[in-house]
């Protein structure tokens, strides 16, 4: 039989919503995460490398569906309860100089757009700038596992749109966890309310429904 805290558990989706400039402003606020698995099937890491603007550099980013933290979010989350997840380092690979963070983000477009209007070249195009790489506090990936099953259904007359279910008789308890059936990743309430409270920006949550 389920206990009382799997019967009214809740789920959500954790994503980033920096609605500004479009895809400029995405490769602008979580950059690029370079990905290498110990085991693609169940997508633990072994190594993360970093490629992106600074010197500013958001709390919490999720390039590629990777949690990226910074070491102040990595300090609150090992003196909390929260479960599901280890940390491992990641490997500054190239930082560009863009101060994006100054710009007006009420423009419908970002201050400064790449040559061939395409927003990977933010990050592509630019070389490396040491002096701004050094200024880059250590990051660090929420390495994670499967805590349970989501059901994907296809909704009629929307291309490539899905609902989603969460079993909850599948949950191990887990408040950060990843999913087969998709990649975004999944968040307990308990974790969602201790996020909310650091008032990280440009969180946000889908609440999952429960089957």
């Amino acid at each position: 039989m389920l206990n009382n805290t799997h019967m009214i558990a809740k789920f959500f989706f954790i994503k980033i919503n920096f609605q500004h400039w479009g895809d400029y402003g995405d490769v602008l606020f979580n950059g690029y995460a370079n990905i290498e698995y110990t085991n693609s099937y169940d997508r633990h890491l072994s190594k993360v490398s970093i490629e992106r603007s600074g010197p500013y550099i958001p709390k919490l980013v999720i390039p590629f569906s990777t949690i990226i933290i910074t070491d102040e979010i990595k300090s609150m989350l090992e003196n909390s309860d929260l479960t599901g997840f280890t940390f491992i380092k990641a490997e500054i690979k190239k930082i560009v100089n863009i101060n994006w963070e100054q710009w007006d983000y009420t423009a419908e477009y970002p201050k400064i757009i790449p040559n061939s209007g395409e927003p990977q070249d933010y990050i592509k195009k630019r070389k490396h700038d040491t002096n701004i790489s050094g200024l880059i506090p250590d990051l660090w990936a929420l390495n994670l596992s499967f805590g349970g099953e989501i059901e994907r259904t296809l909704i009629p007359n929307k291309k490539f749109k899905y609902s989603f279910q969460f079993k909850k008789d599948t949950w191990n308890g887990y408040d950060f966890f990843h999913v087969k059936e998709v990649l975004t990743v999944i968040v307990s309430e308990k974790a969602k309310n201790w996020l909310e409270e650091k008032a990280i920006p440009f969180l946000i949550f889908e609440k999952i429904e429960i089957i």
